[in-house]
């Protein structure tokens, strides 16, 4: 199961906490002009959340060349290492072409099927 970035879960919470506001408010025995008030309240404070929220992001969008660079860094080794559980006597190889480690018979790969 993939994770989920911590910004969907404090979102989903967020919603979560103004949905079960809004209906312990509509359910609560309480004249309207109160209810009323209550609602206000409640939409002025999820207001101030959200922009609170809203001035982090130009913060957390500093940070993703890195993350980005990071991951991309990654993806060749991760890749090689899927391929090796997929591919059965599948061994990556060198930008050259040659065996990793030495010289010798080119292994067998996607693009350099045996006997081929």
């Amino acid at each position: 199961m993939a994770r989920k970035p911590a910004s969907y879960l404090a979102g989903s919470m967020l919603l979560g906490t103004a949905i079960g506001a809004v209906v312990g408010l509509l359910t609560a025995p309480m004249a309207g002009k109160e209810l009323r008030g209550a609602l206000r309240r409640k939409v002025e404070e999820a207001g101030e959340l959200g922009s609170t929220r809203l001035r982090e992001v130009p913060d957390r969008l500093k940070t993703l060349p890195g993350a980005s660079q990071r991951l991309a860094a990654a993806l060749p080794e991760h890749g090689k290492r899927l391929v090796a559980k997929v591919v059965p006597g599948w061994r990556p190889t060198e930008p050259d072409g040659a065996a990793p480690g030495g010289a010798g018979e080119e292994p067998a790969s996607p693009e350099h099927p045996p006997g081929g």
